[in-house]
């Protein structure tokens, strides 16, 4: 009798834990429940990324959408980054590979190895393009920055940079070159002028290679002249070896 007794009594109490909560559950409202399995956004916890990014002057516009798994895979409590695909796999999916250049024969590096964010900042930046650095800084990231600040630096990087000459995703000329030369280089340096005839002693190079004589970027010597550049040259002395720049042959 006692064993009937006490498994009616731990039946009443079953019910009675089961029935109060159901009342219970059923006592709480639409909102409190909402709010109860309400989905956090990545920036509720990332408050550190918050800080870093949002406040800058040009946000990937995924970012400031607050769509973070359009790239990233969601991570629970395990503090590691999941990208959804592999380098540059992912920047594809939004930026078209003809369209970032990868149609064309000539394609800077980072780019070709899939490396986009050697360059770029996916999430935002103080400088256009989410460009890691400001001019030419952002191409220093992998070339000797030594190498285009000698005495003599190319006007073209002071000023413009180094995109005033270089594509910097593709091209269809080597080293990236916006125009073939001297093509490129008479944009600028007017061949016409007398300034630039008198710098070549009245020879017509208009139609030859700048850069035989010439550093494209920066130099030790005068005139951006290679350190390697013949003495004649370096001193105007063409007419030494050469036919005189007023003859019928003036390069013979």
């Amino acid at each position: 009798m006692r064993t009937v007794h006490a498994q009616r009594q731990l039946l009443f109490l079953v019910v009675t834990l089961l029935v109060g909560g159901l009342i219970l559950h059923l006592s709480e409202s639409p909102a409190q429940a909402a709010k109860k399995f309400a989905r956090k956004e990545c920036v509720d916890c990332h408050g550190k990324f918050n800080d870093k990014y949002l406040s800058m002057k040009y946000i990937h516009t995924i970012v400031k959408e607050q769509k973070c798994e359009d790239c990233h895979l969601r991570h629970g409590i395990v503090p590691k980054l999941l990208l959804k695909k592999d380098g540059n796999q992912l920047c594809f999916d939004c930026h078209g590979r003809d369209k970032i250049g990868l149609d064309k024969p000539k394609v800077h590096t980072p780019l070709r190895q899939g490396k986009c964010t050697l360059c770029h900042n996916p999430h935002a930046s103080t400088t256009p393009h989410l460009l890691k650095g400001d001019g030419p800084e952002s191409c220093y990231v992998c070339h000797k920055k030594e190498d285009y600040e000698k005495g003599t630096i190319h006007g073209a990087i002071t000023k413009k940079g180094c995109g005033s000459c270089h594509a910097a995703h593709s091209s269809t000329e080597d080293n990236l070159l916006r125009d073939k030369e001297p093509k490129i280089c008479l944009g600028c340096h007017d061949s016409g002028a007398g300034s630039f005839k008198k710098a070549h002693g009245g020879y017509p190079v208009e139609n030859k290679r700048c850069t035989i004589c010439h550093n494209p970027h920066s130099s030790t010597g005068k005139k951006l002249l290679r350190s390697s550049a013949h003495n004649p040259v370096a001193t105007g002395g063409c007419d030494g070896c050469h036919n005189p720049a007023g003859g019928p042959e003036p390069s013979g």
